[in-house]
């Protein structure tokens, strides 16, 4: 094989880390609003879609306050942490950051 295809598996791979990392990440996402939902009225239920800051802020304060031993927020953010790890293995594999 030649270094071209080397870095192709590379970029493949660390893209399928990433997706991994991106869909665990939304599972954790909708597995939160979920657990919210079934603790607050229904004139208070959040959306699974449409995501923001605000909704994520609101979301997460709720969610420590009805669970605070709950771990679904660190695995969001972990989870997030490895799509990211992914993508930037994915950006050195195709030679984004390459400065010739």
């Amino acid at each position: 094989m030649q270094f071209n295809d080397w870095r192709t598996i590379g970029a493949a791979l660390c893209f399928a880390v990433a997706m991994y990392g991106c869909l665990r990440a939304n599972f954790a996402a909708f597995r939160i609003v979920d657990l919210v939902n079934r603790q607050v009225g229904p004139d208070e239920q959040e959306s699974m879609l449409g995501w923001g800051w605000t909704k994520t802020r609101r979301v997460f304060s709720r969610y420590r306050a009805f669970y605070p031993d709950g771990d679904l927020i660190r695995r969001y953010w972990l989870h997030g942490g490895v799509m990211f790890v992914g993508m930037i293995g994915v950006a050195i594999s195709i030679g984004f950051f390459d400065p010739r």
